[in-house]
Order: structure tokens, then C-alpha cells, then sequence
């Protein structure tokens, strides 16, 4: 069974600019557990989205 995890935009509150997990942490997810992540693309995120595309998260 493949292990996925899925992050949503931040789109509750307009000011809102949290990550629940930030790129460090999901990619040792994924070199430790083999533990894929796939976002969704969000402009007012903490952390652009190529931070993430670097350490091998999905944008979609």
C-alpha cells in the first residue's frame, strides 16, 4: 500500500499563511517511511512552493 499524505490550501481565514508540515520535515518523511506528500497550491503559503518541489512533494 503506497503511504500519502495530502495538504489543502490555507483558505479558512484570508491571513492565513500556516503549513502543517514544513518541507524539512516531509522530506524526511519520505526518506525515512516512504511517505509521499501531494499539495495543493497556495500563493500566501510560509514557504514558496518550490521549497517544497525541491525536496520531492507533489504540487497539485
Amino acid at each position: 500500500m503506497k503511504k500519502l499524505i495530502g495538504i489543502r490550501r490555507e483558505d479558512k481565514n484570508i491571513w492565513e499563511r500556516r503549513v502543517p508540515l514544513i518541507p524539512e520535515h516531509l522530506k524526511k518523511l519520505k526518506s525515512d517511511f516512504g511517505i509521499d506528500t501531494i499539495i495543493q497550491p497556495f500563493e500566501r503559503r510560509a514557504f514558496l512552493e518550490n521549497e517544497f518541489t525541491e525536496v520531492g512533494v507533489t504540487i497539485k
